[in-house]
């Protein structure tokens, strides 16, 4: 019998030397019998002779089908793909959370997926609606949703009326107060300064007295307000960091002088003051909201 046969020379069969394993395959190539011969071929994943087969490492030499926006990690005969931090997909495919293909709900959830995601517009889903939407991810650990206004409240004399009053019109946000509503139920922290700018008007202590008689007051989105002409603003966190307009007749014209109030709250942003000595001519006040944003997390 001729080799690769087995028999007595009138009658030869064909020997499987794949089944007896006598073929000398890598362990990493397929067998396959012929007749009166065998065919070693390397997997996929593999490369060499059918005899001796080496890994083919597809990162490496750009096989791998991967995202761009993803890590690729050689394998013994094959590979995977993962998205970069920040992304979402199955490592082929991969989409930044808080794009418009992949909106995220806050400003936070991008930041717990990434927590080295930086400052920028992202596209968030809220109140069943694609907003592109200011991300603080740098003050206290980040992950702040900003709340925007459309305008500053203009350093001027706001109202002549006589004893407290609350202004005529509320600020206005970029949001939508259903989108801020929704945004602050998915939040646990709140927090904005309002700067108060003045001139001849009492933001917070009244040096004339000494007492807190015509301080501030404050609404919030919700419809609720806190206290005026007080020294403390419980239950309300507000904390006065810097107070600079301090009394009638004190201040002397200047708008470096501001009262800068600190609010932690979830119902922030601020959108009305509760203010007093609106009557004088020269009571001048204003703040520059669009540069003081309210933020939630």
């Amino acid at each position: 019998c001729k080799p690769g046969y087995t028999g007595n020379g009138k009658t030869c069969t064909d020997i499987d030397e794949c089944a007896l394993k006598t073929a000398g395959c890598s362990a990493n190539a397929d067998c396959t019998n012929l007749p009166g011969s065998v065919q070693c071929t390397c997997k996929a994943g593999f490369q060499g002779d059918g005899k001796t087969c080496t890994d083919v490492d597809e990162c490496a030499v750009g096989l791998a089908a991967c995202a761009t926006d993803a890590t690729c990690s050689n394998t013994t005969g094959s590979y995977s793909c993962k998205c970069n931090p920040g992304y979402l997909g199955n490592g082929t495919i991969c989409t930044l959370y808080g794009s418009q293909d992949t909106p995220a709900p806050t400003c936070k959830a991008i930041k717990n997926l990434n927590p080295a995601s930086k400052s920028g517009n992202y596209w968030l889903a809220i109140a069943s609606q694609l907003v592109s939407v200011p991300c603080d991810m740098d003050t206290d650990g980040g992950g702040w949703t900003v709340i925007q206004y459309k305008a500053d409240l203009p350093f001027a004399k706001q109202s002549a009326a006589m004893g407290w009053v609350w202004l005529a019109a509320n600020f206005q946000t970029v949001l939508t107060a259903d989108q801020i509503k929704a945004l602050q139920a998915q939040s646990s922290e709140g927090r904005q300064v309002y700067v108060g700018l003045c001139n001849k008007m009492v933001h917070y202590k009244f040096a004339g007295t000494g007492t807190w008689e015509r301080a501030f007051g404050f609404r919030f989105l919700d419809g609720s307000e806190t206290v005026s002409g007080m020294q403390s603003y419980s239950p309300y966190a507000v904390t006065v960091t810097q107070d600079g307009c301090v009394g009638w007749g004190f201040e002397g014209g200047s708008l470096k002088s501001s009262t800068n109030f600190l609010i932690t709250s979830t119902k922030v942003p601020v959108i009305n003051v509760h203010t007093s000595f609106n009557q004088y001519a020269a009571a001048k006040f204003g703040s520059p909201l669009t540069q003081n944003p309210a933020m939630l997390r």
